[in-house]
């Protein structure tokens, strides 16, 4: 298992979790899952591509689950698929932080039956991340994320990237890391990074976000039982407390 506060499903527009990961989110957290997406529906309409809701997460050991609406790779001439990816991290991370939540564990979105080539996803999926990083982080309560994955292929691309993209100097005040770990050399040198361990596949960005690439089944993430959110250590029972009604982001794209 891996401890987050929220994870994210890879959602279609009408948030039908018939199929994929939302299939086993469906069994993992009961009809309540498939209920509380009903509620948003009837309410709101469909999703657009890009757009993120929130939703108790009712079995799960997470305390909810944000659903994403990702672009098929086909759908539309190419940048734009890229641009609204993109999108679907930024709302997810968003509704995140407006739930307080610390710790937020993501697949990567569209890549599976949506068709987006897997390198180009990874790329898409942490530039987002990297540009809320660096518009929001003195706001948002967002502290770590998971990318989360059972095929091995998809771990080591998202390692890789993660490796490149971010470079190899170790901050100050980092913490200690486990496992073995090798130097990074990347262009972004202007941007000194804790290097990626090996075993943990974990780095952490001079702002303070960690992010953690692991091979787990996203549906087995499990609250923290302790968390620090902007400096305020929380509870585990705190943690525990469920939230109230859906909740959606409205598009502002």
């Amino acid at each position: 298992m891996h401890k987050v506060d929220v994870i994210v499903n890879a959602a279609n527009e009408d948030l039908q979790l018939s199929g994929g990961l939302g299939r086993a989110l469906l069994k993992a957290a009961g009809p309540k899952l498939q209920d509380d997406c009903k509620i948003i529906i009837r309410k709101k309409g469909r999703l657009s591509i890009g757009e993120s809701v929130i939703t108790d997460a009712g079995n799960l050991q997470c305390k909810q689950v944000i659903h994403t609406a990702g672009p098929r790779w086909d759908s539309q001439p190419h940048e734009g698929c890229e641009q609204l990816l993109q999108r679907a991290i930024t709302t997810s991370l968003e509704l995140a932080a407006e739930n307080g939540h610390s710790s937020i564990a993501m697949p990567a979105i569209s890549s599976g039956t949506y068709g987006f080539p897997l390198e180009k996803c990874a790329k898409n999926i942490l530039a987002a991340i990297e540009d809320y990083v660096e518009k929001h982080w003195s706001t948002s309560s967002v502290r770590r994320i998971h990318i989360v994955d059972m095929n091995a292929q998809t771990i080591h691309i998202f390692s890789e990237v993660l490796r490149t993209r971010f470079g190899d100097q170790k901050t100050s005040g980092a913490p200690a890391m486990t496992g073995p770990e090798t130097p990074i050399r990347s262009g972004r040198s202007e941007k000194p990074q804790v290097p990626v361990s090996q075993e943990d596949k974990e780095l952490q960005t001079t702002e303070g976000l960690i992010i953690r690439v692991v091979q787990k089944k996203i549906e087995d993430a499990i609250v923290r039982t302790a968390a620090y959110i902007q400096g305020v250590r929380i509870g585990g029972a705190e943690l525990a407390a469920k939230y109230p009604s859906p909740r959606i982001i409205h598009d502002t794209w």
